[in-house]
């Protein structure tokens, strides 16, 4: 049983104009364009904010970093060296943790060879 015969007749499909439909596909395709172009400028504004604002913003917290690690041990040092030994046992482990676990150090070093790089 075809089509023709369970439902009638089927209605003729709604003919267009090659033109128009030329005129519409191409249309459609510059306002694709555009639309494309539009995010192309977008995505680069936005690479472009990244780069300056990366490009204040990790000198700024390596020198606040190093500003730590020069500070920490100029304390530590100063503990030791001076007759006054101020600090006691829990704020002296502490100093040395930051001091000589290193990890300043290679957050330091990892940041800066990444921010190098880029």
């Amino acid at each position: 049983m075809n089509t023709t015969q369970r439902w009638g007749k089927i209605p003729p499909s709604e003919t267009t104009d090659s033109k128009t439909s030329s005129k519409i596909d191409d249309t459609t395709i510059e306002e694709g364009f555009t639309k494309q172009g539009e995010i192309d400028n977008q995505k680069s504004e936005n690479q472009l904010f990244f780069l300056k604002w990366v490009r204040w913003t990790m000198p700024v917290l390596f020198v606040f970093l190093i500003g730590i690690f020069c500070i920490s041990l100029l304390i530590w040092a100063t503990h030791y060296l001076t007759p006054w030994c101020w600090l006691d046992t829990k704020q002296l482990d502490k100093i040395e943790s930051v001091i000589f676990s290193g990890s300043i150090g290679v957050v330091v070093g990892t940041s800066f060879r990444n921010y190098l790089e880029k």
